[in-house]
């Protein structure tokens, strides 16, 4: 099974922090006991070979009798057992030649015997054997000392410091997680500041740039390269719209000449073919006049406007139109709505969306246009409707539902979706609806008064 990690950046790096911290603090464990063991037994294998040397130079052989005639310091030590401590005298067989009363034979009998002296452990008892010739006799002095006894100290120190000041250490470590952790959090901070701001930047705002300033030195090119990216999109973009109005403008006067020379025609079905086309190109240079104008618009520059009231101007202009084409136009729903927005772009929206109303409907079609107090407008009509596959697809730029229609550039609902993003309000297909019903949805203006 593989290991999924984290993908927040932080929760990786104090992960990896912890468990190295963990690792080092085991290691760091095990090493510090190992020196202080070592360290112990050095200090005691000094004490011990002091004593063994003290016990050597006091044996000798008396009627063949092994006396051991300690200082009057050590005599009080070993005839007391204090902590544990002992001697005895081995011979070169292994026999007991003398001991101390506490000496324990199974012990002493059993410590090393080796050329040179050794320390050895036995439980809780800690022992040296120490070579040595007396009175021309080989002889092995082994001395030994409890551990736990209340003189010997040194491994109590040993452990009260692995204990304490270790575990202060490894406490202290434990908490670079933490004092890290605010440290990234702090730099990633001003990542997602900059992530923010790069999340308003559209079609709309491509005036706007991140903020390169306070950002970490691997993260602040990537910024900059961004930067760069949205200078070359707002040139782009700036050139597009504005070959899309310079080509509307200068198409214009040759259109209305050529539809002025149509009247000289005497074929009357090839003038009205050719008006018709006429018309169509004109309808198109008028559609992308207006989206060139879109890409310059700014959500700043919005006004306190009454939606209902421009709803009932575009059926006045329409309804003449609709009528002819035998479809009925009405106006319902709230009145004084006021929302902030753009009037004639509200109006082209709407114009718009009662423009694909009628085309796209049959005869008897009755189309409504309904305000609503919460600042969302809708157009909708009892006629076939969008199938659900259309509907991904209506608002993209040159697609239309029928492809055999010459009368519609596919440019309508897109400029309606522009308009709508100009506004930063949203433009809605009504699903499970009867027919055709789409809403806009604008920003609610708040009274002057208020």
């Amino acid at each position: 099974m593989r290991l999924r990690l984290p993908r927040s950046l932080i929760v990786r790096i104090l992960l990896a922090e912890i468990v190295t911290i963990l690792l080092a603090a085991i290691l760091l464990w095990q090493v510090t006991a190992g020196l202080l063991g070592r360290t112990v037994d050095r200090f005691q294998e000094r004490g011990l070979f002091a004593q063994a040397a003290a016990v050597t130079g006091a044996a000798s052989v008396a009627d063949g009798q092994w006396i051991v005639s300690l200082p009057g310091g050590l005599r009080p030590i070993y005839d007391t057992g204090y902590d544990g401590r002992a001697y005895a005298l081995l011979g070169a067989d292994g026999r007991l030649l003398a001991a101390s009363r506490y000496a324990q034979p199974q012990i002493v009998t059993g410590a090393p015997r080796e050329a040179q002296q050794a320390l050895f452990h036995r439980e809780q008892i800690v022992g040296l054997s120490l070579p040595a010739k007396v009175a021309g006799r080989k002889i092995w002095t082994i001395v030994t000392i409890n551990e736990r006894g209340p003189g010997a100290i040194l491994d109590d120190i040993a452990r009260a410091f692995l204990l304490d000041y270790v575990g202060i250490l490894i406490g202290l470590l434990l908490l670079l997680p933490l004092v890290n952790g605010l440290i990234v959090r702090h730099m990633v901070s001003a990542i997602t500041r900059v992530s923010a701001r790069a999340g308003v930047i559209g079609t709309q705002a491509l005036d706007r740039r991140l903020d390169e300033e306070g950002l970490p030195l691997e993260v602040a090119p990537l910024v900059h390269a961004t930067n760069e990216l949205l200078d070359r999109l707002e040139a782009s973009f700036r050139l597009q719209s504005e070959f899309s109005a310079n080509l509307a403008h200068e198409l214009r006067t040759p259109l209305a000449t050529l539809k002025a020379q149509l009247d000289a025609l005497d074929d009357e079905p090839l003038r009205t073919r050719t008006g018709l086309q006429i018309d169509r190109i004109a309808h198109i240079l008028s559609q992308l006049r207006d989206l060139a104008a879109l890409e310059g618009l700014h959500p700043n520059s919005l006004a306190r406007i009454d939606l209902a009231a421009i709803a009932i101007d575009v059926i006045a202009q329409l309804a003449p139109r609709a009528l002819a084409e035998r479809h009925h136009v009405a106006f319902e729903g709230d009145r004084d709505v006021m929302v902030l927005g753009n009037a004639t772009l509200i109006g082209l929206a709407l114009t718009n969306l009662i423009d694909n109303a009628i085309k796209h409907t049959p005869a008897g079609t009755h189309i409504v246009v309904a305000s609503t107090a919460d600042g969302s407008i809708e157009v909708r009509d009892d006629g076939p409707g969008v199938s659900a596959a259309q509907s991904s697809q209506i608002t993209r730029r040159f697609w239309r539902a029928d492809w055999s229609r010459t009368d519609s550039a596919g440019l309508g609902l897109s400029i309606v979706q522009r308009i709508m993003d100009v506004h930063e309000g949203r433009f809605e297909q009504v699903e499970n609806a009867r027919g055709a019903q789409f809403r806009l949805h604008f920003r609610i203006a708040v009274s002057p008064a208020a």
